[in-house]
């Protein structure tokens, strides 16, 4: 979850993109954040959308119950319309690139065998994400496992 025009940074490791592992996880990011946006830009996954469109995608029961319950208006991101999820795409890129590198790393050391291995690890990194924005992440060719 990103807020754009502050570049505050809200991510974390889930199971799937189905609804049980989606919602808990975009609750767990308005606490983080201490609030909820007044609107959701979500992507076209199935736990959020029936069917995507060039033109905005149909979103599913489960996701206009989220909605109402939060009282947040949520879009879908519109297909091929990168002004929609330009944002968002860069800090996946981050996130890919500095946070799973150095699981990527931790596990050819010592091999994760599972999530639950693995969590300790990836909420130390994402918390210093989300706590710093990424002004202080180092960028492509250099470390990012600090």
């Amino acid at each position: 979850m990103v807020l754009p025009a502050s570049r505050m940074v809200y991510a974390e490791i889930i199971t799937g993109q189905d609804k049980d592992s989606v919602f808990p996880a975009l609750c767990r990011g308005f606490k983080r954040y201490g609030g909820i946006t007044d609107y959701l830009v979500v992507d076209n996954f199935k736990a959020a959308v029936n069917q995507s469109s060039e033109y905005g995608g149909v979103l599913n029961e489960s996701m206009i119950s989220f909605a109402r319950f939060f009282n947040i208006d949520i879009q879908t991101a519109r297909t091929y319309a990168g002004v929609d999820k330009g944002c968002v795409e860069a800090h996946v890129k981050i996130v890919q690139r500095c946070v799973l590198g150095a699981v990527n790393r931790r596990h050819k050391e010592s091999p994760f065998r599972s999530i639950s291995d693995l969590t300790p690890l990836s909420n130390r990194l994402l918390s210093k994400l989300t706590y710093d924005g990424y002004e202080s992440w180092e960028f492509p060719g250099r470390s990012c496992s600090k």
